[in-house]
């Protein structure tokens, strides 16, 4: 029995607030598994579309017949799906109000020209994400086999930081209070900027 997909908690968000929310899927890959043309130079799994066009034409259809204000567009990605919500922001950078990555990091070897212009973001990672590695590295999916490699998360956190010309030093750093006293995880937000 399939579960339901992790970000489909996004519609009661979206039902409750009034947002517009598109969903798109990725394209079917080499391995015949969908995902997105993220820029990974070395994941040769990846598709070849052309999915920066895709999501710039979605976002011109949501602002051009659903009503979609195209000052407060965002992105929003896990995994291949943020790898692909670095891509989105360093090639529309001017469409977008800010973008979130889940569970991803830039590619280290990347097809793709770098960003040059800043964007909003919000970076979330685990220091012991099994697919996408914190530090740097390999990326590995259900399989042994190698599906690119990314920078470490703190080192592209470090990217946009200064692309958006913020102080090298977070203004705020805070360890999160657990709900559960038994969790052994531990959560640290540093947000970098006054707002």
């Amino acid at each position: 029995q399939r579960s339901a997909a992790p970000l489909s908690h996004w519609l009661p968000v979206a039902d409750r607030e009034g947002w517009l929310l598109a969903a798109p899927d990725g394209s079917k890959g080499a391995d015949g598994r969908p995902g997105w043309n993220d820029c990974r130079a070395d994941a040769a799994n990846n598709p070849r579309t052309d999915d920066v066009g895709f999501v710039a034409a979605l976002i011109e259809e949501m602002v051009a017949h659903r009503g979609a204000d195209p000052a407060r567009v965002y992105v929003m990605g896990m995994s291949n799906g943020g790898i692909m919500g670095f891509r989105l922001a360093s090639e529309l950078p001017g469409r977008l109000a800010a973008f979130a990555t889940v569970s991803a990091s830039m590619p280290s070897a990347t097809a793709c020209p770098a960003p040059a212009q800043g964007v909003p973001a919000l970076i979330i990672s685990g220091t012991a994400d099994p697919l996408v590695p914190y530090g740097g590295g390999e990326v590995h999916f259900l399989t042994r086999q190698s599906r690119g490699a990314v920078l470490a998360v703190e080192a592209t956190a470090e990217r946009w930081r200064a692309l958006n010309g913020l102080p090298a030093e977070p203004a705020r750093r805070e360890a999160l209070p657990h709900r559960d006293p038994a969790d052994r995880t531990r959560a640290t937000r540093s947000v970098w900027g006054a707002d």
